[in-house]
């Protein structure tokens, strides 16, 4: 089973581990492809003027919550994804191109 083994450490929580889990690491992407998603999002908001009052109005939530949503820190539900791309006049894969550019 030799092979590359990934033995750097990866500091998460307080806590050293020697080895990443698979887990750690899905929720590394996950979170990367959030902020992607999230940041394409407040840059064509920014293009267009809108605010996260609007954003908030729009998906029926709290100035907080749209906050949270445009910074990453909370996760964009998949059903808001078409509405926030239909509301800003752009294709969904527009949002979510931008992301996967980003990443590779």
């Amino acid at each position: 089973m030799g092979g590359n083994v990934l033995k750097s450490r990866v500091h998460v929580s307080s806590r050293l581990l020697a080895y990443p889990t698979r887990a750690y690491c899905t929720h590394v992407v996950t979170a990367s492809l959030r902020q992607q998603v999230a940041a394409e999002i407040r840059a064509e908001m920014a293009r267009q003027r809108k605010t996260g009052v609007d954003l908030a109005r729009l998906l029926q939530c709290s100035q907080q919550s749209a906050s949270r949503r445009l910074n990453g820190g909370l996760g964009l539900d998949l059903d808001e994804l078409p509405v926030i791309a239909d509301w800003l006049g752009v294709p969904l894969v527009n949002l979510l191109a931008a992301s996967q550019k980003d990443a590779a």
